[in-house]
């Protein structure tokens, strides 16, 4: 096979093949499917999300339970389609099987450190695929996966720089901290300077950066 002529999508869909064989943190042994990236492979958006509900950790798919139809509404409003953005777990396995957990809950927990430096290096391989012209990094999981060592409460809201490890040599991607989504969707209440609109206007910020750049890159192509 031609490696030029492999597309971004079958490229992503031969990472998460490799993937499902990882032993690389303990998550891997309540695995029952694992958790892939959803949306557009050849977006210049990547939305980077720091845990799921219960449902995906069944079917695998991240944005099949409330906070997927949440995190919809919300780039809707921002005037992005869904589809549109390539959205991805900053782990591959569901969170929580080795924990104890309440009988009900909404969203299963966070990440450990230890357990998002194991992924890494499959979050960064799978961005580096897309090439994206911003990232939008949702929780402080996300944004330490991709920024470490920063305090994530200081940089909310901003646009930081997130080094991707490519080929040779890792490069800038400008990059969004953003809140939890289980913060977001603990607390969709509109009111004005609300965690809601807060990041609402942030993510029109992030896409009005990501056009501009993507609108340089295609006159520096052209």
């Amino acid at each position: 096979m031609d490696l030029d002529t492999v597309t971004s999508e079958e490229k992503i869909e031969n990472l998460l093949f490799e993937q499902r064989s990882c032993t690389s943190c303990g998550l891997h042994r309540n695995r029952k499917v694992l958790l892939c990236g959803k949306g557009s492979p050849s977006t210049h958006l990547v939305a980077v999300i720091d845990r799921v509900g219960p449902r995906a950790a069944v079917t695998g798919d991240i944005l099949s339970s409330g906070e997927g139809r949440f995190l919809n509404t919300l780039f809707k409003r921002a005037g992005m389609s869904p589809a549109a953005i390539w959205v991805t777990p900053v782990v591959s396995c569901p969170t929580g099987g080795l924990r104890p957990q309440p009988r009900r809950i909404e969203m299963l927990p966070a990440p450990k450190k230890s357990e998002v430096e194991a992924c890494n290096t499959r979050l960064h391989q799978e961005i580096h695929l897309i090439e994206p012209c911003l990232i939008f990094a949702f929780g402080s999981a996300s944004v330490n996966a991709l920024v470490p060592n920063v305090k994530v409460q200081e940089v909310q809201g901003r646009v930081v720089e997130a080094f991707i490890q490519g080929d040779l040599i890792k490069y800038p991607v400008p990059t969004m901290a953003l809140p939890s989504v289980n913060q977001l969707y603990r607390n969709p209440s509109q009111k004005v300077g609300g965690i809601w609109n807060k990041t609402l206007d942030n993510i029109r910020v992030g896409l009005d950066i990501a056009h501009r750049i993507k609108s340089l890159r295609r006159n520096q192509h052209g």
